[in-house]
């Protein structure tokens, strides 16, 4: 877990907020079916009693049902359903090339034309030794933040602490490997793209993805990379792969199943209570929004625009230091 200050409300939650997505996705079923009844409350509690002080516990994306196991951290509060995660299932077909039919697969192989003349080569690599996994993870969070401050939200992966944690859950020395891969989409050396994949025994989760912006962005280094990390789970033998939270179309388009996902609350504290029903009723209100295209629209075209004053006003008051 992390812990984020909003305003006067500390909140404890995932490491990436929102955007990580199928948190705690339950990759050692072993170990969930040989838990305890409570033992996610007493986990809690117990860092509570050592110390760790929170007014909320916020769970976003949190999987109801992992390969035919409950999640145990939906007890820890009130569950609120938020975007589902596309998943496409496999089964016994492992021909890669099934995965992207149609439109979406002319569109992708003009895209890897295009970033082929531009950059001479391009291709999907995965981090093998420490310093790649650092530098690419570096380079996740810079394409992260740029992306951020361009929409107007908080930069859910810079709060102190992420940056190691993936690391080490990226860590290619680690006994029996890393938890987290971590892959990039390299247009001849320049790092165009980078997901983090999380490998399960019998599928794979994209947990967080990131592309370049400017003129490449035209050619959805993101969706190659989504697509190629798909193809790859299909002729590695996975049952399925996770494409992430939320409905896109282009996740859409190589997925043939929507597993419905929760977000957790609870208040530990009177103003993590009052915190709490605030939020549910602004998660509500957002998710119907979302339902309806011309009104997200709306709102991703305020945030822009609010981020550019803000950037604008950032200037314009360093330019006064000066």
């Amino acid at each position: 877990f992390g812990r984020l200050q909003s305003g006067p409300v500390s909140i404890l939650e995932w490491m990436g907020a929102k955007h990580s997505n199928t948190n705690v996705g339950l990759y050692a079923p072993d170990l969930v079916a040989a838990m305890p009844a409570g033992f996610a409350e007493a986990v809690i509690a117990a860092a509570r009693a050592e110390g760790l002080s929170f007014d909320l516990l916020r769970l976003a994306n949190q999987p109801a049902d992992f390969d035919g196991f409950r999640s145990p951290l939906l007890d820890l509060g009130s569950a609120t359903e938020t975007e589902g995660l596309p998943r496409r299932h496999f089964g016994g077909e492992r021909r890669a090339e099934a995965l992207v039919q149609g439109k979406p697969a002319k569109n992708a192989r003009r895209n890897w034309r295009r970033l082929t003349d531009m950059f001479g080569s391009a291709a999907v690599r995965r981090a093998e030794d420490a310093a790649t996994v650092a530098a690419w993870i570096d380079i996740f969070r810079a394409q992260k933040a740029e992306r951020f401050a361009e929409l107007g939200i908080v930069d859910a992966f810079a709060p102190a602490g992420t940056r190691e944690f993936l690391l080490a859950a990226a860590d290619p020395t680690a006994p029996g490997g890393p938890v987290l891969e971590i892959h990039a989409l390299l247009g001849g050396e320049t790092v165009l793209a980078v997901a983090g994949i999380v490998v399960g025994r019998r599928r794979r989760s994209c947990v967080f993805l990131s592309d370049m912006a400017g003129e490449v962005k035209a050619m959805s280094p993101g969706v190659l990379m989504m697509n190629e990390m798909g193809i790859r789970a299909a002729a590695e033998g996975a049952d399925s792969y996770d494409a992430g939270i939320g409905l896109q179309s282009y996740k859409m388009a190589i997925c043939d199943a929507v597993d419905p996902v929760f977000e957790t609350y609870r208040g530990y504290s009177p103003l993590g209570r009052l915190a709490v029903a605030a939020m549910q009723a602004k998660a509500d209100a957002k998710r119907r929004v979302k339902q309806s295209p011309m009104l997200w629209s709306v709102v991703t075209r305020l945030r822009k625009l609010r981020a550019r004053d803000v950037r604008a006003e950032d200037k314009g008051a360093g330019g006064e230091a000066g």
